[in-house]
């Protein structure tokens, strides 16, 4: 499968490039590495605006009549060098915080699951870098977009941060049915177009979703996102209104109430834990909360997660055993990892040793691997 990102000359300006090569599979008697798959990166500038935006452009290299999984596409994670590579170009160049629209055929039907597998593999692996996309990734609900003979699904996808980005309009895209498959005459390809019009939230909409998130996870309701340590010191600023490097407890409350419109529930439970013993909250007190509560009762997006598990879980018994978090990295990950890692990690996850590692276990474990990779004396 080929991809391209192409731009209007007009409307935008190309910043920078890049490309991440993906391994589709790798002969263990010859080791030799084949890849047949790539994601195209570009990072644009809007010649009206001046903002700018991260598009990547994939396919993943899953058949859609196979299991379902995919090797996880997206360059923002998957893989020390490929991660590192997008985190490292988005860095260079400051973009970082700038959003991203990864679009291309995913060849699945459950693109939940789909992220499910992509960070539950990447945090599994230490040495991967993650990029905020990897959780804030929602997708553009378009419809059937491939019938054949032999398929009727939608498997072509545009994924974008949801925090960054506000969806405006979706093109309809035409009524497709299994008595008129494509490619016919008015459908040249196996696929149809779909197309998707985005607008750049504010800064300021973007910490006070991030500022929602974190009293959500402090109050154990379903938040959606795990925040990372840029995007919580983001969080309290937005707290710390008048800029004293700390929040007392009155103007936690007075912020909640613009948040939420009124003092959401359980407002008074989360102030009284943040309050217990001491009279303000420094930014560091502020992380160590969060993080706190992530350990205690798993990242948020545990849906994706237990949907990946399933995933993995093959012959359903509820536990995955060594020789299926094998196959699993084998047939998901976008790149090789040696089997000692993945028999260290397995051992590490199956913390009360009986050979297998069950639901808990698992959300356990990547909810500390997120935490352990906050820098609190910074």
């Amino acid at each position: 499968d080929g991809c391209c990102l192409a731009w209007r000359r007009e409307l935008f300006d190309l910043v920078a490039e890049n490309s991440v090569e993906f391994v589709d599979k790798m002969c263990p008697k010859e080791g030799k590495v084949y890849k047949d798959r790539i994601a195209v990166i570009a990072l644009l500038r809007s010649r009206i605006s001046k903002r700018r935006i991260c598009v990547a452009s994939t396919a993943s290299a899953a058949k859609p009549g196979g299991p379902d999984a995919g090797h996880a596409p997206s360059p923002a994670g998957g893989s020390s060098a490929q991660g590192s590579r997008f985190v490292g170009f988005t860095s260079e160049h400051g973009a970082l915080d700038v959003p991203v629209v990864l679009t291309g055929d995913l060849n699945c039907t459950s693109f939940g699951r789909l992220r499910g597998v992509a960070n539950t593999l990447s945090l599994m692996n230490r040495e991967v870098v993650l990029h905020p996309f990897t959780f804030d990734c929602a997708d553009v609900p378009t419809g059937v977009t491939s019938v054949t003979m032999a398929r009727c699904m939608r498997i072509d996808a545009i994924l974008y941060q949801s925090q960054r980005l506000e969806l405006v309009d979706v093109q309809e895209i035409p009524d497709l049915t299994p008595h008129l498959p494509i490619p016919n005459e008015q459908q040249p390809s196996d696929h149809v177009p779909i197309v998707a019009q985005f607008r750049t939230r504010s800064q300021h909409h973007t910490m006070r979703e991030v500022a929602k998130e974190w009293f959500l996870t402090l109050a154990r309701k379903e938040a959606q996102v795990p925040l990372n340590q840029h995007q919580l010191e983001n969080a309290f600023k937005l707290y710390d209104h008048d800029g004293t490097g700390s929040i007392s407890q009155a103007n936690l409350r007075k912020v909640l109430a613009s948040l939420f419109g009124i003092l959401p529930d359980r407002c008074e439970t989360v102030c009284a834990e943040c309050f217990a013993d001491k009279i303000e909250l420094t930014c560091q007190d502020f992380v160590s909360l969060y993080l706190q509560k992530v350990k205690e009762a798993g990242l948020p997006g545990l849906q994706d997660l237990r949907d990946a598990f399933d995933l993995f879980d093959t012959n359903k018994n509820g536990g995955l055993d060594l020789s299926e978090l094998l196959h699993a990295f084998e047939q998901c990950a976008p790149s090789t990892v040696p089997r000692d890692r993945i028999e260290e990690v397995f051992h590490i996850i199956d913390a009360n040793g009986d050979g297998t590692i069950d639901l808990n276990e698992m959300i356990d474990y990547l909810a500390k691997s997120w935490a352990d990779g906050f820098n609190l004396l910074k």
